[in-house]
């Protein structure tokens, strides 16, 4: 999700993933039961951005944490939210996301314990995020 969500901000072209035929090498579905794994969630996360009409770019930036929001024709705010870090002893990272509008907003897991489902639904956009997962916040 972190490297999707950087190369958005680039002048990048393409971005491959080799490949998702059931084998070994597949990260995004087991190789036996077909079921997604753990992997699957962001590719599925992002490519719901393709149905949004605006890309929202943030305004500030913490180190280790990768952000990526739009806006659909309804004016609903999604945004993507990783904290990635080859450190695996890295600290959670506390913070606000401020979408300049007031709403309710469901939000999505994905971590050790959680495979993207939705946690809550809140109006506070205050989150606390352990290394290595991502979260999902999509308006009501």
């Amino acid at each position: 999700s972190a490297i999707m969500i950087a190369c958005q901000k680039e002048p990048l072209d393409m971005l491959m993933y080799y490949d998702t035929r059931p084998s070994v090498f597949n990260g995004l579905f087991d190789f036996y039961t077909y079921r997604p794994l753990k992997g699957y969630t962001p590719f599925k996360w992002y490519g719901e951005f393709y149905d949004l009409e605006y890309e929202v770019r943030e305004e500030s930036s913490i180190e280790d944490l990768y952000t990526l929001c739009g806006v659909d024709s309804n004016g609903k705010v999604t945004a993507l939210v990783t904290h990635y870090s080859d450190n695996d002893e890295s600290e959670d990272i506390e913070f606000k996301l401020d979408f300049g509008c007031d709403g309710e907003y469901d939000v999505y897991l994905l971590d050790e314990s959680h495979s993207g489902e939705k946690i809550l639904t809140t109006k506070d956009l205050t989150f606390k995020l352990s290394v290595n997962s991502c979260l999902k916040i999509k308006q009501k």
